[in-house]
């Protein structure tokens, strides 16, 4: 039996969000499966710091923005995980990818607290994902997907953009899309320690989709 998608209240520009699909958002209920054990890394040791004015000059795009997080106070930080180095697009190989991590953080504390990074209290994750080898063979058509396993999921249209919803475990919630920075095609992917419908809520609220700087 079909389940309604969150695309079929169409896009999404503006608060409140449609009755229906905050119905359909709260009804995502989280995967189910064993939390992993923590590592003992911490995001100080997990990210290479980098300033956002010389990673957008070496990427060629500007880099996402949550505003309702910075206008609520937290810090924004750029950062590379596992390696220093940020890969200009133009310079990757056929079927190379590479990333680039904005972190929100409430406070610069936490990013000494031991454990994986998406675990960490407090803190949002952008991660955009560039390069031939990012992209999958065929894009998977939208539909709400019921999994104990991995969490339950949607998508929703944020401003014209499709966003994939998923309900993690421990109630986190990721947000995925596909955007072109620049003259570079991205995948742009969230994670946010808020709960589906208030995580679709920051997203509508944010400058990121909306066509603004």
């Amino acid at each position: 039996m079909s389940e309604p998608v969150g695309i079929d209240v169409g896009s999404v520009d503006a608060l409140p969000l449609p009755s229906a699909l905050q119905a359909l958002l709260q009804s995502l209920e989280p995967a189910l499966g064993r939390r992993t054990p923590h590592s003992p890394d911490s995001l100080a040791q997990l990210y290479h710091r980098h300033k956002r004015e010389q990673a957008q000059q070496t990427l060629g795009f500007v880099l996402p923005k949550l505003s309702v997080l910075i206008e609520a106070g937290q810090v924004e930080l750029v950062a590379t995980a596992g390696v220093a180095e940020l890969r200009d697009p133009a310079e990757l190989a056929r079927w190379e990818s590479a990333s680039v991590t904005v972190l929100y953080v409430v406070d610069e504390a936490v990013l000494h607290l031991p454990g994986r990074r998406k675990w960490t209290p407090g803190v949002t994750t952008v991660e955009v994902l560039y390069g031939d080898g990012y992209w999958p063979a065929q894009p998977e058509e939208p539909r709400t997907k019921r999994s104990t396993a991995s969490g339950d999921a949607t998508a929703v249209l944020v401003h014209g953009y499709r966003v994939g919803v998923q309900h993690r475990e421990q109630g986190l919630t990721r947000l995925a899309w596909r955007q072109r920075l620049g003259q570079v095609e991205c995948g742009v992917v969230v994670h946010s320690p808020l709960k589906p419908v208030q995580a679709v809520q920051m997203l509508v609220q944010c400058d990121v989709l909306a066509g603004r700087a």
